[in-house]
């Protein structure tokens, strides 16, 4: 705890990286593709949320377990707007073609 070094942040997501490469497979494949990785992090984020009512039910449980549960909630809440942004950009720029 008391260990001064920073470590880096790391992000893995094998749909991230399909998305990174969409380019080559077309529009179609890749607004289905920012769908799936919203309507995914959407249901994760409720699903962390409502475990974070649970905690918040037991004063028992150490706080910094749901804080660090709410950021989890937060982040997936976050994800799923930014890629449903990201559809509704793709969908429209098909719209004009």
């Amino acid at each position: 705890m008391n260990d001064p070094t920073d470590h880096p942040v790391e992000l893995r997501d094998g749909m991230l990286v399909r998305l990174f490469f969409s380019d080559a497979v077309g529009p179609t494949a890749r607004l289905e593709l920012a769908r799936r990785l919203a309507a995914r992090h959407r249901a994760k984020g409720d699903q962390l949320a409502g475990v974070c009512q649970q905690l918040a039910a037991d004063p028992s449980r150490p706080r910094m377990h749901q804080e660090v549960l709410r950021l989890g909630a937060e982040f997936h809440d976050f994800l799923a707007r930014w890629y449903e942004g990201l559809a509704a950009r793709l969908d429209e720029k098909e719209e004009t073609r």
